[in-house]
């Protein structure tokens, strides 16, 4: 039984900023980005309850197109695990697959041979997914037929509560195996993870006859 206070020290003694990192599309959609910013600090209050702190990295402040900031990417290394908030336009979206790339190479040089991975896909939208990311447990919210009440749900809440206990769960792995932000030899991918793979095309609606 890990103890909040020895597991939140190890993360700042290992040079952890971030419980979370919040991975999604800035594309300019107000929907995704107004449910990426109530999701992450909904998160944030269930790590809170966990761990005494509640760090959740999240930037709704960097304009499509530009390149990676140094505090992004300094961000995401420094996060022991990270949320992808998915959506059709996120496999398309450069950063999003740099970003997935990278926490996929710290996840595999910080916990090598282990089965729980860092990153946790939320599907705001349904997604196809290459095989690679599919295999891992994911969260399908998809809210927008909800409207705003959905935010006040047990599914919105439920959703958070169970990513909280996730990375709660990374973390208490990292500090047994007394992982470090710091990765030897670790450089910001130049591609990204879904460069090579395309979806298969959306099927088309049925027709009433």
């Amino acid at each position: 039984m890990f103890i909040p206070r020895d597991v939140q020290r190890w993360f700042d003694e290992a040079g952890f900023r971030n419980h979370c990192f919040i991975s999604y599309a800035h594309t300019g959609d107000t929907r995704m980005t107004d449910f990426a910013r109530r999701f992450a600090a909904k998160i944030g209050e269930e790590v809170l309850y966990r761990f005494n702190e509640g760090k959740v990295y999240f930037d709704e402040n960097i304009p499509p197109g530009v390149e990676w900031p140094d505090d992004l990417m300094e961000n995401l290394r420094c996060s022991v695990s990270m949320v992808a908030i998915l959506a059709p336009c996120y496999l398309d979206h450069e950063w999003c697959g740099r970003e997935w790339a990278a926490m996929d190479q710290l996840g595999s040089a910080r916990l090598p041979g282990n089965a729980v991975k860092p990153i946790i896909p939320v599907h705001f939208r349904q997604t196809s997914l290459p095989s690679f990311a599919s295999t891992r447990q994911a969260i399908y919210l998809t809210p927008e037929s909800a409207g705003p009440r959905f935010y006040s749900t047990t599914k919105f809440t439920g959703a958070a509560t169970a990513i909280a206990q996730q990375i709660w769960e990374i973390a208490c792995i990292m500090h047994e195996k007394q992982c470090h932000a710091e990765v030897r030899g670790f450089q910001f991918p130049a591609a990204s993870a879904f460069a090579n793979w395309n979806a298969p095309p959306q099927a088309a609606p049925l027709r009433s006859r």
